[in-house]
């Protein structure tokens, strides 16, 4: 029975695009510059540094941010340094609890025998009002404008903030971007205290920050989907994303290799003189 090409083709398609969905599987992707240099930042963390991270992530950017945050809070404790979580809007503080609870499962699945604990790996400071005076203040005197963290423990009980005072104790700073630009915190952060910060942000803030990320102000930064799928793939730790990018990516290798054998049939066909 003679096979219709184009079924065949669609039956052949659906099977490489399933199979990626179905298997977890890590395909080599370019990684732009700015994820390069995002990885390379988190990577440079030694033991005992501490990190900031201010998270806006909300219900409508969770799914495109979370996952590098997830994995750069992964990386930077099996590095042996220490985070404070802190939100600047309000539905940040409970995506920060999720971020928190999938990052330590990662964490422990790839590290057995080993857990992350509170007050020693991390805390979360919970919500900072104001915005940019909000976050200078609390940069400026952290412990003296939260009085208490996110679980309503006084921050000066807290073990690992007794050191912990103002920016110039938060080497690197990580912006987790969600329609609110990175200015503010580089103008009360950066500029400041020097540290280096990075940022993780959605597809279409990303025009507003190239002036910074050409200046060098900001250190490196994943942008969107497919920044979050190269994370995965630096680190080593496959996600959502990665997984939604491979079948791209054999799906494009699949039309190219048809291409060309198309356009070899033809010649073919045409050098024994058929039409």
């Amino acid at each position: 029975m003679k096979i219709d090409t184009r079924r065949l083709i669609y039956l052949i398609e659906f099977a490489v695009i399933a199979f990626p969905l179905l298997v977890n599987i890590t395909i080599p992707i370019p990684i732009s510059k700015y994820t390069r240099d995002y990885y390379n930042v988190v990577e440079t963390i030694e033991p005992g540094t501490i990190v900031g991270l201010n998270n806006l992530a909300s219900g409508a950017t969770y799914s495109q941010l979370s996952s590098s945050v997830i994995r750069t809070a992964v990386r930077v404790w099996e590095r042996g340094g220490k985070i404070v979580f802190f939100n600047t809007r309000t539905e940040g503080v409970p995506f920060s609890e999720l971020i928190i609870d999938e990052a330590k499962r990662i964490y422990t699945s790839r590290n057995p025998g080993e857990s992350i604990e509170y007050d020693v790996d991390y805390v979360h400071m919970g919500y900072i009002a104001g915005e940019e005076t909000g976050f200078a203040a609390f940069i400026a005197d952290m412990k003296g404008i939260i009085k208490v963290d996110n679980y309503g423990t006084p921050t000066d009980q807290l073990e690992m903030m007794k050191n912990i005072n103002d920016g110039f104790d938060l080497p690197y700073m990580v912006h987790i971007m969600a329609g609110v630009p990175s200015p503010y915190m580089l103008r009360q952060y950066q500029t400041r205290y020097n540290g280096k910060m990075i940022q993780v942000n959605t597809d279409v803030d990303m025009a507003g920050e190239m002036p910074f990320l050409a200046s060098g102000q900001l250190s490196g930064a994943i942008i969107g989907v497919s920044g979050t799928a190269q994370y995965e793939y630096l680190t080593g730790i496959a996600g959502p994303n990665l997984r939604l990018v491979n079948p791209l990516s054999l799906a494009s290798m699949l039309v190219l290799i048809v291409l060309a054998l198309g356009n070899a049939e033809y010649l073919i066909q045409k050098y024994r003189g058929g039409k």
